[in-house]
């Protein structure tokens, strides 16, 4: 398994990768709030029992906005009901400053497992499946929904990945 960080606010950071920002002023835009954005989600190659997807943030406001390093993930069925969703943080990439205009995305990716634990169902699938991954932006309240069609995420629905990066 990947190393992983907990799960912990983001400080503001001078290594800027997108917008009209500098070392002398880090964060010129605030952070995104989950009503200035919409999600995707779009699959990546699977390989023995991995599975990967990039979750996609774009701004779909008209002010710029801040997205600086991981959010929180959870798993959640068709009746609103939060599904086993054990979200982890890998270091790397590490958490840097994304300014959004309005449009501009960004994006990370995503990990988990179709491995059964030894102690998930043995027939049938591991967990529940999904019916939409609901993302909390860093440093921020709100969910932003997002549909899920991967499967189960097995491992007690182990799930995560890196900081954001600009898109």
């Amino acid at each position: 398994m990947a190393a992983c960080e907990p799960a912990t606010p983001s400080p503001e950071r001078a290594d800027v990768q997108v917008g009209e920002t500098s070392a002398t002023n880090p964060i010129a835009a605030p952070s995104c709030a989950a009503d200035q954005l919409t999600g995707t989600l779009e699959p990546g190659s699977p390989g023995a029992g991995q599975r990967y997807a990039t979750l996609v943030l774009t701004n779909k406001s008209g002010p710029a906005c801040t997205v600086d390093g991981y959010g929180d993930l959870r798993l959640a069925d068709a009746d609103d009901t939060a599904l086993p969703t054990d979200s982890w943080r890998e270091p790397d990439p590490a958490p840097t400053p994304v300014v959004l205009a309005q449009g501009d995305a960004a994006q990370r990716e995503l990990h988990w497992t179709v491995v059964r634990a030894p102690e998930e169902p043995a027939d049938g699938p591991c967990q529940p499946e999904p019916e939409r991954l609901e993302v909390t932006p860093p440093d921020r309240a709100g969910l932003i929904p997002v549909p899920w069609s991967f499967g189960p995420v097995c491992q007690h629905g182990w799930l995560g990945g890196g900081a954001y990066t600009a898109r």
